[in-house]
């Protein structure tokens, strides 16, 4: 379930339903992240021995296999977890961003780096619809032994980008059929469960802000049950 989550958020990100500059959202529920909603704390400031010991996004999974989450999967692509970052001063501080938040958070925290345009470019072609997102021209303007998490962030979104889109699109797809359902969650939680898919449960419809539930405030512009 965990993983159906970060899955369909990062297809909306990575179909360009953010935009190609978007504010950072939450990998989770997909709300634009603003003071301390969605706050993420990790265990240790060590980035190969971080793991997740809180969050307070309603859509987070406690029980989730954080090492796991950071290699792409068949079953789950989407590797949009958060990370401590490895630039100064934010290494010291033990700052965290979710990986598909790498150009909006160099822009704000890391403007100054040389790096950060190239970061930029790239992740605005990988969330271009329709684009091949060739950016091997961006990747090699990275210092990869001054920059190498930057680097590695970004070349691993663009391997796992059409596994991502594709399951986005399959889960739109159960999504619309879910909602041409009477309108009441139980009814339409009802029908998932007979169906097999549990990322339509009463819980997950009325935990996901913006995600799938209709009506809820906008996603980084992006408006609730625009799913």
């Amino acid at each position: 379930m965990f993983g159906d989550f970060r899955t369909h958020n990062g297809g909306h990100f990575l179909n360009g339903d953010f935009g190609t500059a978007p504010l950072e959202f939450c990998g989770y529920c997909g709300v634009a992240l603003e003071g301390d909603r969605c706050k993420v704390v990790l265990k240790s400031d060590k980035q190969p021995n971080a793991k997740i010991s809180g969050c307070s996004c309603p859509c987070f999974d406690s029980n989730h296999n954080y090492k796991s989450s950071l290699s792409s999967s068949t079953k789950t692509p989407c590797t949009n977890v958060p990370v401590l970052c490895q630039e100064s001063p934010c290494k010291g501080l033990s700052t965290v961003f979710f990986r598909y938040n790498i150009a909006s958070h160099f822009r704000s925290a890391h403007a100054h780096l040389d790096v950060t345009e190239a970061i930029s470019t790239a992740m605005a072609k990988l969330t271009t619809p329709g684009s091949t997102a060739d950016i091997s021209g961006e990747l090699s303007l990275f210092d990869q032994e001054r920059h190498t998490q930057a680097h590695e962030v970004v070349l691993a979104i663009h391997k796992e980008r059409s596994s991502v889109l594709a399951k986005f699109k399959s889960q739109r797809a159960r999504s619309a059929a879910a909602v041409a359902l009477p309108t009441t969650t139980g009814v339409r939680a009802a029908a998932a469960a007979a169906e097999g898919d549990p990322i339509f449960s009463a819980l997950n419809l009325d935990a996901g802000i913006g995600f799938f539930a209709a009506g809820n405030s906008s996603v980084a512009g992006r408006s609730g049950g625009e799913c």
